[in-house]
């Protein structure tokens, strides 16, 4: 009796273990860069949805609820596939690599370097993969060995798509020349393989034309083939016959799917937005427009009157054939743009980041508090700078690029630098620039500072935006300006391979040094006290210079920022080439104090904060990782979403966030929801403030 309470109280102590192990909360995160492939699941209870941003999400179909993301890929991910039971998920990527992940198991199973850019790949129902590269690789992969067993490579093409046909022993892989051959006459193909033959493909199309994509009927005795010049063909799949061919001559197809009656076919624009709907006996019924983006996925409900239709843009949308209207089911992307500037205040209360669509988002450190600004323009924001008493956000927008319809000429528009109230989001000032754009921003005790990509650098008054004066600084453009601790100096650096250090007078500058190197420098910074300057040289490095000592900092890739503990003597700089990292150098002697490696996303910007000792790390997909800037060591992540909402969450997911954000939070275990309550055990109010002050 007491054994089998003993064995009753073990089991049931392994059942909780299994589940506390599967147990996962899950974040509103959605994709942060554009969509490149959506697929169900067999059983239609998950979406898999693969994007730019290197990441594969899944989704509940039934609810649209976010239950995980994949991260392993350095690049973008450009397709995906479910295993016959679902249990298994491949993907393939820009970075020459293979994932197959066990979703139940909530893990890698196999990751294996193809040594080429992966562009399709596909499942049979007897769980075999083969797999398509940009180089022409066919390859058969083992899917529970991990083993490559069978390569096929069709020269000088690219595999553009593969799909099985019913009997499964049996595939076609599409073909389009590839990009970097000029010699070859003959453009891509159709090729049937056989699992019992792999070594010896037939080809069925005798047609010089860029294959793109393939589809088949669902009984799999007909499939369809689209092409760069605008040619569908319809195919007979028993004798691989061309049965009626017709073509889009208002668009280049890039996705198309058949109706389940095997009557229509919907071609689906690889650079617009426009579907046209065809007889699948050649008659074209009519075409339609999406709200915008390109489709990466579409079909017919079983009645053909509807459409599914999800695009780049991450909009899934069922729209109505005979109303010609979309009801919209989701959306799986993050940011309609990437990250591509970041400001943070001299006092460490304010931060701000911008987009390349022109969206400005804010945060108030001290209060935790969202910050909207707008701007008039809706170019990409080159540069952002806070005023040094907080008052003022300075903006920098990109110029304006004018277009014609029926013309390929284009026109560049004027550029604004825009002045903003950091408190109330109000646009003080607008000042045009109809020739040039300000690269980098910066300010003193009594001015704004904007380099241009003329050379010139300018300074405005905080209070109206009026310009006191213009110095010619550069040959060319200047990259980036940083202004000394102390607010008397000054360092600008620019594409004419010069960093020049100015000691600044009001708002005059007087030469101090000029330090030239064989290359552009990308970022400098400047310590006056004993005078040491640190420039960050493309295609060199790291300099480190002043009267003593002299030293180079080379990693294999140039750094893309750098900023200084001039207390600490430490120099961080971030990198995004292959492994997207950051690094903390000594000051005295070079040497690396830590390095951190798990970010993922692309570092736009990185600025150090003396008053909370940490590093903050923005990323092309709009989060900002909090870094200890002693030890390397990440602390938390902050995401800023749009209408004020946002989250905050350490490295054990205990997290602070606006109230819509935690409705839209998870606790997940095996695919199952679990009750809000659950939430309770991770949610930490005011957590934010209590890592700030420690």
């Amino acid at each position: 009796m007491y054994t089998n309470k003993i064995l009753t109280i073990f089991i049931l102590f392994l059942s909780f273990y299994a589940n506390c192990q599967t147990e996962e909360i899950i974040f509103p995160i959605k994709h942060s860069s554009t969509l490149t492939s959506l697929k169900y699941s067999h059983n239609k209870k998950l979406i898999a949805t693969a994007s730019n941003d290197c990441t594969i999400k899944l989704w509940l179909t039934t609810q649209n609820v976010l239950i995980k993301t994949l991260s392993s890929h350095t690049q973008a991910v450009n397709c995906i596939d479910f295993s016959a039971n679902d249990s298994l998920i491949a993907s393939g990527s820009n970075d020459s690599t293979l994932i197959i992940w066990n979703i139940l198991a909530n893990n890698i199973k196999f990751k294996i370097p193809i040594n080429d850019k992966i562009t399709t790949l596909s499942f049979n129902k007897n769980n075999n993969l083969i797999v398509g590269t940009e180089n022409g690789k066919i390859l058969l992969v083992n899917i529970t060995t991990g083993k490559i067993e069978n390569v096929y490579t069709i020269i000088n093409y690219k595999a553009t798509k593969l799909s099985f046909i019913k009997d499964y022993q049996k595939f076609i892989v599409t073909t389009s020349k590839h990009k970097n051959d000029n010699e070859t006459k003959n453009t891509g193909s159709i090729y049937l393989f056989d699992l019992n033959n792999f070594q010896k493909p037939i080809a069925i199309s005798n047609y010089n034309e860029d294959i793109n994509d393939i589809c088949f009927s669902n009984d799999s005795e007909k499939f369809v083939t689209s092409a760069n010049n605008g040619m569908v063909r319809v195919w007979n799949s028993k004798e691989f016959i061309e049965e009626i061919s017709f073509k889009n001559n208002n668009l280049t197809p890039g996705f198309i799917f058949m109706s389940p009656n095997k009557k229509m076919i919907a071609v689906a624009s690889q650079k617009t937005n426009k579907i046209n709907i065809w007889r699948i006996t050649g008659e074209k019924l009519f075409d339609f427009t999406i709200k915008n983006g390109k489709i990466i996925y579409g079909e017919f409900n079983k009645e053909s009157t509807e459409l599914n239709i999800c695009n780049n843009f991450g909009s899934y949308v069922i729209y109505d054939l005979d109303a010609r209207t979309g009801d919209n089911l989701g959306d799986f992307l993050q940011n309609q743009s990437n990250l591509t500037s970041f400001a943070f205040s001299k006092s460490s209360n304010y931060l701000a980041i911008g987009f390349g669509n022109g969206a400005i988002r804010g945060f108030n450190l001290t209060t935790s508090t969202p910050l909207k600004y707008t701007t008039t323009q809706s170019t990409k924001i080159l540069s952002m700078a806070f005023s040094n008493d907080d008052k003022r956000l300075l903006v920098s927008n990109d110029q304006i690029i004018l277009s014609y319809d029926y013309s390929d000429k284009i026109d560049v528009g004027s550029s604004f630098l825009t002045f903003i109230e950091t408190n109330t989001s109000n646009i003080k000032n607008i000042v045009t620039n109809n020739s040039e754009y300000s690269t980098s921003l910066s300010s003193t005790l009594n001015y704004s500072i904007s380099g241009l990509n003329s050379g010139i650098l300018k300074f405005y008054q905080n209070e109206n935006a009026k310009e006191i004066s213009q110095f010619k600084l550069h040959d060319y453009d200047i990259l980036d300006i940083n202004i000394s601790t102390d607010n008397k100096s000054l360092i600008t650096c620019s594409t004419d391979a010069t960093a020049k250090t100015w000691k600044i007078e009001g708002a005059k500058l007087l030469l101090l040094k000029n330090y030239q190197f064989n290359n552009e420098v990308l970022n400098a910074y400047y310590i006056p006290i004993n005078q040491t300057v640190i420039a960050n040289v493309k295609g060199e490095g790291i300099h480190l210079l002043n009267k003593n000592w002299k030293y180079l900092i080379h990693e294999k890739n140039d750094a893309t920022d750098i900023d200084v503990n001039e207390n600490d003597s430490i120099i961080y700089a971030s990198y995004n080439l292959n492994k997207t990292k950051c690094i903390a150098y000594s000051l005295n002697n070079g040497n690396k104090l830590w390095e951190y490696n798990n970010i993922g996303s692309k570092i736009i910007k990185i600025s150090y904060s003396h008053k909370y000792n940490l590093l903050f790390c923005s990323l092309e997909d709009g989060s900002i990782i909090l870094i200890d800037s002693k030890t390397g060591k990440r602390i938390a992540t902050l995401i800023i979403f749009e209408n004020l909402n946002w989250l905050i969450y350490t490295p054990e997911n205990l997290f602070d966030a606006t109230e819509a954000v935690v409705k839209k939070t998870n606790v997940i275990n095996n695919f199952n929801i679990l009750p809000s309550e659950n939430i309770s055990k991770y949610y930490k109010k005011g957590i934010l403030a209590n890592l700030l002050s420690k």
